[in-house]
């Protein structure tokens, strides 16, 4: 891939990671209508004019945020975006896969800042690790595309697909469903293209 490629997907995965954080503002949202994700959208079946459609302009903010809680948060019955939780059947918040993408991210010198709120395994974080990697292979940093094949390989592409066909199913607004449909989409294209390079 070439470096404006990797600079693409690095936006990619910053965009994603940023939905799943936390519920989207009038800024992101705004982003998102002038920003490539349109196209990126394209290939799940969704426009983007639809996905915004459902929601009545003067309560976009509030009512994603709602939904945000709802399935991300809770309180009550949610769906965690932990890794280690996703593995565990739903047991453990803190868990082996939580030390595992610590150690790894330390490995590769990537670090989260000492007061996030996030543990590491929150899928924004582990969004945000893979956007980093293809930062570092935009500027031709050795290892980029090994790291980030390794980490598709032992984490995100292990339980994005369980976690975003909750999403398909639990969300009752179009944009969750889209996003989580982008992203399994997007993560199974580069887990192939990756494993295929490094193999």
């Amino acid at each position: 891939m070439g470096e404006t490629q990797a600079q693409d997907r690095e936006n990619l995965y910053r965009l994603l990671a940023a939905c799943y954080r936390e519920a989207p503002d009038a800024a992101f949202l705004g982003q998102l209508e002038t920003s490539p994700l349109k196209e990126a959208l394209a290939p799940a079946g969704v426009d983007l004019k639809e996905v915004l459609s459902e929601l009545p302009a003067e309560r976009r903010v509030e009512t994603l945020a709602v939904e945000h809680t709802r399935l991300f948060a809770g309180p009550g019955k949610h769906i965690s975006p932990h890794e280690s939780v996703c593995l565990s059947g739903g047991g453990e918040l803190i868990g082996s896969a939580t030390h595992r993408v610590r150690q790894f991210m330390e490995s590769a010198d990537l670090f989260l800042p000492a007061d996030s709120p996030y543990l590491p395994d929150h899928l924004s974080v582990e969004l945000d690790c893979m956007a980093e990697l293809c930062a570092r292979e935009h500027l031709n940093r050795e290892n980029a595309r090994t790291l980030q094949g390794e980490f598709l390989e032992q984490h995100l592409g292990r339980w994005i697909p369980a976690f975003c066909k909750q999403v398909c199913e639990e969300s009752e607004l179009i944009f969750y469903r889209a996003f989580a449909e982008l992203t399994r989409n997007f993560i199974a294209d580069e887990k192939r293209a990756l494993v295929a390079v490094n193999t």
